[in-house]
């Protein structure tokens, strides 16, 4: 342990053993690229922001989480330049960990502030390499975005909670 990492376990009274096992714990996520505590404790919003100053775990912006969603999300904003502000404007859920054959994802749901019931999204992030897939629910039709598999389908279906008005889709 360093004399600075020393010295600040003397001055906060945290352990030894707690402080290496933490840093041990936290250079092994951030080797591998997947912290999964950082995905299922932040909600979507959080990831995308790069201020760090929205929701109640600031500071949780990831990078490639982010080009994920903005890749996923481009080819259906077209025509619309406020679709990535729209889609983040209303309540969302935190990541929820989930498997698809043996692969880590996270799983969230967002939707336009009020107006869940026209513009809703549902995405799996496969934490392994960053890929992100979605489903779309935009005017009263399903879209699905970045080529899921049958699977991923399936947890997106899963995940999505949409409550329509019976006037939403006449």
């Amino acid at each position: 342990m360093s004399s600075i990492a020393a010295a600040f376990v003397l001055s906060v009274g945290v352990s030894q053993r707690g402080f290496a096992a933490d840093t041990a714990a936290t250079t092994q996520s951030d080797a591998q690229g997947t912290n999964v505590e950082h995905f299922t404790h932040s909600y979507l919003f959080e990831l995308l922001d790069s201020t760090g100053t929205m929701g109640n775990h600031p500071h949780q912006y990831d990078k490639r989480f982010t080009h994920a969603f903005k890749s996923l999300i481009s080819p259906y904003a077209a025509g619309d330049k406020r679709f990535f502000l729209r889609i983040t404007s209303g309540p969302t859920t935190d990541g929820t960990l989930i498997s698809i054959e043996g692969d880590q994802y996270v799983a969230y749901q967002t939707c336009q502030a009020a107006q869940c019931n026209v513009l809703n999204l549902a995405v799996v992030y496969r934490l392994r390499d960053g890929r992100m897939t979605g489903r779309l629910w935009r005017n009263c039709s399903i879209t699905l975005m970045g080529n899921p598999t049958v699977l991923e389908v399936e947890a997106l279906q899963k995940e999505q909670i949409i409550v329509k008005n019976s006037s939403d889709c006449k």
